[in-house]
């Protein structure tokens, strides 16, 4: 359960987006929002879905940064419920490694910072 309101929460999932665009080099792929009742419960689900923008170099790997980035929040009743933050990194042989997900976190708290 989150201790934050609804415009808090919707605010902080959409923030979370805006750092991850404007500090990395990474695009929107799709964002989309479910309304579903759930026995006496209506949830609203909403998702950011985010890729780095990938640049095709010879002879060089692909920089993935963190991988697929995905941002979700939900809400049961109009209350906050859950917040998440998840990244993916690509497996395939074309690519780095990429940096774990702890590089991500300081990137959206530095990014706060002003750094």
């Amino acid at each position: 359960k989150l201790n934050y309101s609804l415009g808090e929460a919707c605010h902080t999932f959409d923030l979370l987006k805006e750092r991850i665009l404007n500090n990395l080099n990474y695009k929107p792929t799709l964002s989309e929002i479910r309304m579903y009742q759930e026995k006496q419960n209506v949830v609203s689900q909403q998702r950011h879905y985010l890729k780095p923008r990938i640049r095709f170099r010879e002879e060089e790997k692909i920089d993935q940064q963190f991988g697929n980035v995905n941002i979700e929040f939900i809400a049961i009743n109009d209350k906050p419920h859950q917040l998440k933050l998840s990244a993916t990194r690509y497996t395939d042989h074309m690519y780095n490694e990429g940096r774990g997900f702890a590089g991500l976190f300081e990137v959206l708290i530095s990014a706060e910072k002003g750094g």
